[in-house]
C-alpha cells in the first residue's frame, strides 16, 4: 500500500464517518490521526478522555480502552481491506497498568497481516511523552465484509 493509498484510505474512513449517525461510544472515542506510515502499516491516533470515562478509583476505565483498541484497530483494518466493513472477530486486551485520567491518550497501531477475508492488527495505549510505557495492549481479528464499503 502507498502513502497515498493509505492517507485516502484514512481520509475516506474518517470524513464517512463524521457524517454518519455513530453510537455516543463511537462519537466520542472516534480515532484523530496523528501520523501514519503506510509501509509498515502502522498509524498513532489519539483519543480525547473525560473524567466519565473513569472507574470508581479514578483510573481510565478498561472497557473505555477496549472501545479505543477496537475503534483505532478497525479503521486499520477497514484501510486495509480497501474501505470494507470489518466487524471485530476477536479483541484481547492486556491490561498492563492504571492509566490515568488524562485529556488525551494516544494508540500506536499496526496492521500485522491484511488478508483476504481477515485482517490481524495490534496496538498499544500510552500518554504523551510515555511511548515506551504503555499502559495496555490489545491484538484483534476483524473479518472483511468485501460486499459493505464504509
Amino acid at each position: 500500500m502507498t502513502e497515498a493509498q493509505f492517507k485516502a484510505g484514512l481520509d475516506r474512513l474518517l470524513d464517512t464517518h463524521r457524517t454518519q449517525q455513530l453510537s455516543a461510544a463511537c462519537r466520542l472515542l472516534w480515532p484523530n490521526p496523528i501520523s501514519w506510515d503506510a509501509d509498515k502499516m502502522e498509524s498513532v491516533f489519539s483519543f480525547d478522555t473525560t473524567e466519565d470515562m473513569g472507574n470508581p478509583v479514578g483510573w481510565l476505565h478498561g472497557g473505555v480502552m477496549a472501545t479505543i483498541f477496537d475503534n483505532g484497530m478497525g479503521c486499520l483494518a477497514s484501510i486495509a481491506s480497501g474501505g470494507c466493513m470489518v466487524p471485530t472477530v476477536s479483541l484481547n486486551v492486556n491490561y498492563l497498568r492504571p492509566a490515568p485520567l488524562v485529556g488525551r491518550v494516544f494508540m500506536r497501531g499496526k496492521v500485522l497481516k491484511p488478508g483476504n477475508s481477515l485482517v490481524n492488527t495490534s496496538a498499544e495505549l500510552y500518554t504523551e511523552g510515555n511511548e515506551d510505557k504503555p499502559f495496555a495492549a490489545a491484538t484483534a481479528v476483524y473479518a472483511i465484509l468485501k460486499d459493505v464499503q464504509v
